[in-house]
Order: structure tokens, then C-alpha cells, then sequence
């Protein structure tokens, strides 16, 4: 694929042209079996070339993986916009231990630019909504980094109590929108083992597994009519 520049879209009023499609880097860590670091490495690259961007859940990766992320950017920064969620804690054994958007939180991004060798990123978004903060206190920090460390203000996972929709198009705010595959569902991938978190997700299991079969398999039929794959019409 090319990323013409008819092909980007504009990020709010005043945020960066993207490309419409976006690389999550969760998957490179620990969520859906082992980690191949050379063959995350060259997706990332295969992305950037292409002209995507990348998205990374800061705070959820080991540190390690965000390393590998910045040996991926290193000659690639000019072509990466870059992404990062934070607030998602976990402990030394991979659990979740709740969320954290505090002002001090927030300033967690110097340790994250260290670790991706970057100076600065492009968005910066709580991962989730925390019930024991403010939004507003969570964005006044962001906004406090914005202009040296921060270039553009997200949210994610936020429902109507925090942002109305109608509102997104009054104030020319953007959607990003992502598990468009259903972790993969809509393709046709399954889960390979125990290592695999989604093999303890309800929709790949039992009798949900077998209902979604039909919606899988009515999805391929609709796409292979189209000249494209499940994935592709998905996303579509």
C-alpha cells in the first residue's frame, strides 16, 4: 500500500496528518504467545515504510519490548508518528494492578522517551479512564508537556459520561478505533496455546466460538464476493 498524502487524514484541528491505518505494538509483548524480535522489528519497519504510524501502550509493555521498539525507530524516526498510552499498571509477574492517571503518572513519559530514544511523541492518551481522578487533572498535566514532550492530547477507552459524541464533531475531535478484528476473530485466527490470552476470551470458546463460526464464515463469503479478504472487509 501507498501512503499518498490523499490518503491521510487530518488529527483534529490542529494534530498531525496520519494514515488511516495504525500499528499496535501491544502484541509485541507478552499477550499472544512468544515474541519474535526480529520479525517485530521488521513489521514495524514494514509499517513505517508504508507510511503508517505506530501506537504504543507505554506502560503495559515490559521494558524490554519498548528497548525493541526504539531499536526499530532509530533510523526511522522521520518516518513515525508515535503513539503512546499510559495509567495501565502491572506487577513483576505480568498481573494487572488497576490504573493510575495521576499528574505524577503522567509524568512517567521521561522514562518512556528513554527507553524509546525519543525526544518527543507525537500523541499521549490515558490508557483507560481512572475512577479516582479527574480528567481534568489527567489532561491539564498532559497539556503541561505539550509543546517540548507532547505534540497532540488523546483519550482512550472513555465512554459518553466523559465525551459526548455529538461533541467530536463540534469541536473536529477524531476517533481512533481499534480491535477491528476482534483479536483477530474476524480473520480466521485462533488461538495457538495457553500462552495466547485469547484462549481465555468467551469468543473463542464453546458455544460463543460456534456462533461466531457463522458470522466468521458469512464475513468470508461477503469478502471473497468483493475480491478480498475477511480482514480487509473488516476494516473496511
Amino acid at each position: 500500500m501507498s501512503a499518498r498524502s490523499s490518503q491521510r487524514r487530518q488529527l483534529g484541528t490542529g494534530g498531525p496528518a496520519v494514515f488511516p491505518l495504525a500499528l499496535g505494538c501491544m502484541g509485541m509483548s507478552d499477550f499472544y504467545g512468544p515474541a519474535d524480535e526480529a520479525e517485530n522489528i521488521a513489521t514495524i519497519h514494514a509499517a513505517l515504510d508504508a507510511g503508517s504510524h505506530c501506537s504504543i501502550p507505554a506502560t503495559t509493555m515490559p521494558p524490554d519490548r519498548t528497548l525493541l521498539i526504539g531499536r526499530a525507530l532509530r533510523d526511522r524516526r522521520d518516518k513515525a508518528l508515535v503513539s503512546v498510552k499510559f495509567g495501565a499498571l502491572r506487577g513483576l509477574d505480568g498481573s494487572w494492578l488497576g490504573v493510575d492517571t495521576r499528574p505524577l503518572a503522567v509524568r512517567n513519559l521521561g522514562y518512556t522517551l528513554t527507553r524509546l530514544g525519543l525526544e518527543h511523541v507525537d500523541s499521549y492518551r490515558p490508557g483507560r479512564l481512572d475512577p479516582n481522578v479527574p480528567i481534568e487533572e489527567t489532561i491539564g498535566a498532559i497539556a503541561d508537556l505539550q509543546g517540548r514532550y507532547v505534540r497532540a492530547i488523546g483519550l482512550s477507552e472513555v465512554g459518553p459520561e466523559t465525551i459526548r459524541l455529538p461533541l467530536l464533531g463540534d469541536l473536529r475531535l477524531c476517533v481512533t478505533a481499534y480491535g477491528v478484528l476482534s483479536r483477530g476473530l474476524l480473520g480466521g485466527s485462533k488461538p495457538a496455546s495457553t500462552r495466547d490470552s485469547r484462549a481465555y476470551l468467551p469468543r473463542f470458546s464453546g458455544e460463543n466460538r460456534d456462533r461466531n463460526q457463522r458470522l466468521i464464515d458469512a464475513l468470508q463469503t461477503l469478502a471473497s464476493e468483493r475480491g478480498v479478504t475477511a480482514s480487509q472487509l473488516a476494516i473496511a
